[in-house]
């Protein structure tokens, strides 16, 4: 149903939709999903650097190859989180402009209402298998860096 068509009653309680729906993706802009991803990115990096400082540590451990892979793990977190961070960032800025849109054109009596929603539910959706599946990649590569590494520090002499 279009704005115009819509009773008083419910064009005020959709229009206090709209202002309750900007607030919260500007909310999710703003700090949706932080916690986890900086642990991932702690974790990870702060591994990477144990791991280059406990290659410092001698010659015979440099020439070993599993600090190295170790080291490549924990690296390949830091550069997944980065991606899950751009695709995070395009994803809400997706939402957030057809929002936008979706809102305008509804007002301008372009839009129903039913299509407005079903719009911003879409685009929800959009990209989240991706972001999500970025996340569990660094978080995996953290967890290989650790198999890597409990495999092999027992064999140091």
């Amino acid at each position: 149903m279009k704005l115009s068509d819509t009773p008083l009653e419910q064009r005020e309680g959709h229009i206090a939709y709209i202002n309750k729906r900007w607030s919260q993706l500007s909310e999710l802009e703003l700090s949706w999903g932080g916690e986890p991803i900086k642990y991932l990115l702690f974790v990870n990096s702060g591994a990477a650097a144990a791991i280059l400082a406990f290659l410092g540590t001698s010659s015979q451990v440099r020439a070993l190859l599993w600090p190295k892979v170790m080291l490549a793990a924990f690296m390949l977190g830091v550069v997944f989180v980065g991606l899950y961070q751009a695709v995070r960032y395009h994803r809400i800025a997706h939402m957030y402009k057809g929002w936008r849109k979706s809102v305008s054109r509804y007002y301008s009596d372009n839009m129903g209402w039913g299509e407005m929603i079903n719009g911003d539910e879409r685009r929800s959706t959009a990209w989240l298998n991706l972001q999500v599946s970025l996340a569990y990649i660094a978080f995996a590569c953290f967890l290989l860096g650790v198999a890597v590494g409990m495999c092999n520090f027992m064999d140091l002499r």
